[in-house]
């Protein structure tokens, strides 16, 4: 269970860079970027009560995207889910996104990542089904992710 907390920061950080790429066509706003992660539902074999509870903290991290970031377009920045992630399929077009990351690894098994969600030059909104299946049984988790562009990279 630890393997999956310890991967939450870094599926928050790639939804930030990817939804947020998403809107490179036509146009991203680059800059500094404030996301929020919550975990909404978390059923997972064999985790005690307390772990899913605690997961379900949100998860509030900045980055920088630069100008390069947002020209590169949306699937380069999409699969950021960390190593033994691959991209499935992602859409964006009209303020609207969805896509897709599987992921597979030693500890956590199989994973697999869709989301979904709406996008503009500086603000997103996107809901995320994360279905795994491990070691210990299959499992889900839900997170509501926002972000927002709030100024110039420090």
């Amino acid at each position: 269970m630890h393997a999956i907390r310890a991967v939450l920061p870094a599926i928050a950080t790639g939804l930030a860079i990817s939804t947020a790429a998403l809107a490179a066509q036509p146009m991203i706003s680059p800059g500094e970027w404030e996301v929020n992660a919550t975990v909404t539902e978390a059923r997972l074999p064999g985790a005690p009560a307390a772990m899913t509870e605690a997961m379900k903290k949100p998860h509030v991290s900045r980055h920088c995207l630069t100008p390069e970031q947002a020209a590169r377009g949306p699937q380069d920045l999409f699969s950021h889910g960390g190593s033994g992630c691959k991209l499935v399929h992602y859409s964006a077009k009209n303020g609207k996104m969805d896509g897709a990351m599987q992921c597979t690894s030693p500890t956590m098994g199989k994973m697999t990542v869709k989301t979904s969600g709406e996008y503009a030059a500086s603000h997103y909104h996107a809901v995320s089904n994360m279905v795994v299946d491990g070691p210990r049984g299959a499992g889900r988790m839900v997170t509501e992710v926002t972000g927002r562009r709030i100024g110039k990279c420090k």
